[in-house]
């Protein structure tokens, strides 16, 4: 005789799931965010014109407005030149100074150029999600295990779409190495995790 788990109604998706940047305390205003229910709508996109200054131990950001409020939301960039390894790496935002500044650990140096493009990113906890991308996001996956980079290294992660914009997704995750990235225009995109 063996036991087997039997589901429950309406206990399919998690509720309230713990994504990092989605919920907390917001920099700006002190007001508390709620995590989300069981559907998670994702309204962010790209946004041109930033400028990185690195320090060695910090980048600091300034765009016109950033649009992240919440410390602990992740970036990446594209776009940049001169220290090209600032592009595709996830980093994960560590204060936010106003609307127009925020800084995050970097231990890369010197100085960063051309149309820096902030994407904002979501690294899919571990487990299953079920995604409706719309026209702002992709989701991608890091085949070379180098996605646990905290501060910054040389040369950048390799991401490969897994899903393109404006398609349907179920997507499993080590929690680690797939990522959401809004990359695009302006939309929604919802995305439920499984139990």
């Amino acid at each position: 005789m063996g036991l087997q788990k039997l589901s429950v109604i309406g206990t399919a998706f998690q509720n309230q799931p713990a994504i990092p940047g989605l919920s907390g305390v917001n920099a700006l205003t002190g007001a508390t965010v709620a995590p989300p229910t069981n559907e998670i709508s994702i309204t962010r996109f790209q946004l041109s014109g930033a400028a990185i200054v690195l320090d060695g131990t910090t980048a600091t950001v300034t765009l016109a407005s950033h649009l992240n409020t919440i410390v602990g939301q992740q970036v990446t960039f594209s776009g940049a030149t001169g220290v090209t390894a600032i592009n595709n790496q996830t980093w994960t935002i560590s204060g936010i100074t106003s609307s127009s500044v925020y800084t995050f650990p970097c231990t890369l140096t010197g100085a960063v150029g051309g149309t820096i493009v902030q994407e904002p990113v979501f690294t899919l906890p571990q487990g299953f999600h079920i995604l409706r991308l719309g026209a702002n996001a992709i989701i991608e996956y890091n085949p070379d295990n180098t996605y646990t980079t905290v501060s910054g290294i040389a040369t950048a992660p390799v991401w490969r779409t897994l899903n393109a914009v404006s398609t349907n997704a179920f997507v499993g995750s080590d929690g680690f190495s797939v990522r959401l990235r809004c990359n695009n225009t302006t939309a929604t995109t919802t995305w439920s995790i499984f139990n």
